[in-house]
């Protein structure tokens, strides 16, 4: 087998540097460099996904924005298009969850604006002892409506 030469090897690499490439943003550019906070809300739009305003709103929220009693059986999976999917723990909880629609959706409108979801889609995936409780799945009507 041949033995490869690093030393040679280097000085072959130094040659394939390209006098001129220089960084975005550098001074010999037009134009000064962005933050990448200040672009993302720009590409994401583009990209076609929510507000990031709206996610945080509606991921990072949810308990307070629901109610502990809801949140403790339903949780936001993902959002597709207009649509927000929501898990739920029991069949009972997505009965009582479709009966709220309406209102549920005047919330998310009311605190996320125009990016708010439009439609709700509720997928039971039952969960032993349901996103929060403890070892116990309570019925609808044994909790309080925070609505």
């Amino acid at each position: 087998m041949d033995k490869i030469d690093v030393g040679e090897k280097l000085e072959v690499l130094k040659g394939h540097n390209s006098p001129s490439w220089r960084p975005l943003g550098s001074a010999q550019s037009d134009q000064p460099a962005n933050r990448i906070g200040s672009s993302l809300g720009r590409v994401v739009t583009q990209a076609g996904l929510p507000e990031i305003r709206v996610l945080q709103v509606i991921f990072d929220g949810w308990d307070q924005l629901v109610g502990e009693a809801i949140a403790a059986h339903a949780r936001p999976v993902r959002i597709a298009g207009a649509e927000l999917v929501i898990e739920v723990d029991h069949p009972a909880w997505t009965s009582e969850l479709r009966s709220l629609q309406s209102r549920l959706l005047s919330l998310l409108a009311s605190s996320c604006g125009q990016s708010a979801p439009q439609t709700l889609r509720f997928v039971t995936t039952p969960t032993p002892g349901g996103h929060g409780t403890k070892g116990r799945v309570n019925s609808p009507e044994s909790s309080s409506k925070p609505l």
